[in-house]
């Protein structure tokens, strides 16, 4: 299927491509990274692979891309390679999701995350019942840096996790434009 029919096909069932022409974590999905100089170079969107699509304010698929940056923002090898939380499947990539190991009928049982946009910004799994708005330090043995990372990118980008069994789904962040 090309791109235009996949385009296409969605909007006929009402969702929407945003034209997101930078890269920015709500509306995109690492696949690869290229790693450039100087260190401080914000990730930058190289190619899109697929498009992301919404339905109306809410965040239905984020779109794949491969982006470009410095080593302050990110770490190829981590960025590729890390766990994709909230994911069923991906080829080449460990995927984690709640709906793992509780039997056949756990996809359809398992709530789905719900992202949206908003007219001042973004809000990453409003269904979290722990805002890391609010939060500083160390939390569950992990930076609340990264877990902010976590969230908003669904995996980690820049350092491994060094908690052995990371939780992410029961947190929440809200994020300004």
């Amino acid at each position: 299927i090309s791109l235009e029919d996949f385009r296409r096909f969605h909007e006929a069932l009402g969702l929407r491509v945003p034209g997101a022409t930078r890269f920015h974590p709500f509306f995109h999905e690492i696949v690869s990274v290229e790693m450039v100089e100087p260190t401080e170079r914000p990730i930058e969107l190289i190619r899109q692979v697929w498009p992301p699509l919404m339905l109306g304010d809410m965040m239905f698929s984020r779109g794949g891309c491969h982006v470009a940056g410095g080593s302050d923002h990110i770490v190829k090898d981590v960025a590729e390679h890390s766990i994709l939380y909230w994911a069923d499947r991906r080829k080449h990539r460990q995927c984690e999701d709640q709906s793992y190991g509780w039997g056949s009928n756990s996809q359809w049982r398992t709530a789905l995350r719900r992202d949206y946009q908003t007219p001042t910004g973004y809000s990453y799994n409003v269904d979290g019942a722990e805002s890391l708005n609010e939060a500083s330090g160390v939390v569950e043995g992990v930076e609340t840096t990264t877990w902010v990372e976590l969230v908003r990118h669904r995996c980690v980008i820049r350092a491994e996790l060094t908690a052995p069994d990371p939780y992410p789904y029961c947190y929440a962040y809200e994020e300004e434009s």
